[in-house]
C-alpha cells in the first residue's frame, strides 16, 4: 500500500482538522461517544481525536492486512481498538452503537460498493451521530482531452461508450439533477458525486425515523481530486434540542438543499511565511483579502498575481486548520 508523504498532503490535513472541529462542535458527552475511522497506516485523525477528546472511544477499521500491521506498530494508546475488516463486515459482525457515533468513511476510490457501505452505515448509527464519507471525484478524462487527440467520429464513439459504462456502473446512485457524464469538468464531476451521495442518503433513510442533514461538502487535491461530504443523522421528530445545540455552535444543517462543494486549495508555505502572514490575521473574508496579504508578503507565491492572491485568500480561510508539519532534511 502506497501513501503520500505528510508534506504532500496539506489539503488533506486541512480537511482532517476541519472534521475534528465538526466533531468538537457536535459532541454531547465524550464518555458516551465513539469515534470510528479508516485511519490508514499512521492513524492521523485518530491521534488528533485522542488529543482533542481523551475520553472518547477510538476505533479503526482497516481491510488491508499489511496496513493493519503498520497500524499495530503505530498504535499510541490502549483506548484505540484496531480491526482488520472491511467496513461492511465490521458493521454486520462487530458494530455496537454508542449514544453518539462519529464515523469517517475515508475511501480513496469511487464505486457503487463504497456508496452502498455509506448507505448501510446511515441505517445503523444512532440519532445525533456525525457521518462523513470521502470519495475520489476525479474524472478519468475530459471531453476536451478526448476531442483533442481523436478525430470527431472516434471521439463521439468513445464518449458514448464511457458515458454508457458510467451510467451502468452507477445507475442506482445517479441523481436526476446532476450530470451523468464522467467527461465533464472536475468541478461538475465533484457536484455529480455529491448528488450521488445525496440520493443514496435520502433513499437509505426514506422509511426510517431518522434523516441525514447535510452540513457541508469540500473538494480538494490529494494526488487526485477528493470529495468529503459531512452530515448529521438526526431524529425526524424529536430533534429540536439537538438542533439548538448545533445552532449554538454556529452549525446550520441543510435538510433539503445541498450547497455546492467548497474547494480547499491552500498554498504550501514555509513556517517563516506562515508566522509573517498570521500577524495580519484574522481578517474578514472579503474579495480583496488576497490582495492585502500579497502586499504584506511583497512577492508572489504562485504563477502570477491573480493566482497568488487566490492562494493567500485560501490560506486566510483555513489558516486555523493549516497543518503543523514540515519536511526536514538531515
Amino acid at each position: 500500500m502506497r501513501h503520500p508523504a505528510y508534506h504532500l498532503r496539506t489539503n488533506k490535513a486541512v480537511d482532517r482538522l476541519s472534521w475534528i472541529s465538526q466533531v468538537r462542535d457536535s459532541l454531547i458527552n465524550e464518555r458516551k461517544a465513539s469515534f470510528y475511522s479508516l485511519g490508514g497506516p499512521f492513524l492521523e485523525d485518530l491521534k488528533l481525536a485522542h488529543v482533542a477528546f481523551p475520553k472518547l472511544r477510538l476505533i479503526s477499521i482497516e481491510s488491508n492486512f499489511q496496513t493493519y500491521q503498520r497500524q499495530k506498530f503505530h498504535n499510541f494508546t490502549t483506548r484505540l481498538e484496531l480491526n482488520n475488516a472491511t467496513v461492511d463486515d465490521y458493521l454486520i459482525h462487530d458494530y455496537e452503537p454508542s449514544d453518539q457515533d462519529f464515523f469517517w468513511l475515508d475511501f480513496t476510490d469511487l464505486s457503487l460498493q463504497r456508496l452502498n457501505s455509506f448507505r448501510s452505515l446511515l441505517t445503523r448509527v444512532p440519532p445525533c451521530s456525525l457521518v462523513r464519507v470521502t470519495l475520489r471525484a476525479e474524472p478519468d478524462t475530459t471531453l476536451k482531452y478526448v476531442e483533442k487527440y481523436l478525430p470527431g467520429e472516434q471521439a463521439s464513439k468513445l464518449s458514448a461508450e464511457i458515458n454508457e459504462k458510467f451510467e451502468k456502473d452507477f445507475s442506482t446512485a445517479l441523481s436526476h439533477d446532476a450530470s451523468k457524464t464522467p467527461l465533464c469538468s472536475r468541478i461538475d464531476f465533484a457536484r455529480t458525486v455529491q448528488m450521488m451521495v445525496r440520493r443514496v442518503s435520502s433513499e437509505a433513510l426514506a422509511n426510517a425515523d431518522t434523516q441525514f442533514m447535510h452540513l457541508g461538502t469540500s473538494r480538494y487535491d490529494d494526488g487526485s481530486q477528493m470529495l468529503s461530504v459531512t452530515g448529521m443523522v438526526v431524529d425526524r421528530v424529536n430533534n429540536q434540542d439537538f438542533l439548538k445545540h448545533l445552532k449554538a455552535k454556529g452549525i446550520s444543517p441543510e435538510p433539503d438543499t445541498w450547497s455546492e462543494p467548497v474547494e480547499i486549495k491552500v498554498p504550501v508555505l514555509s513556517i517563516l511565511e506562515r508566522h509573517w502572514l498570521d500577524k495580519h490575521l484574522p481578517k474578514r473574508d472579503r474579495e480583496g483579502l488576497g490582495k492585502v496579504l500579497l502586499r504584506k508578503l511583497k512577492y508572489q507565491i504562485d504563477e502570477g498575481e491573480k493566482h497568488s492572491e487566490d492562494a493567500l485568500r485560501q490560506y486566510a480561510k483555513y489558516y486555523r486548520e493549516y497543518p503543523n508539519f514540515a519536511k526536514v532534511n538531515f
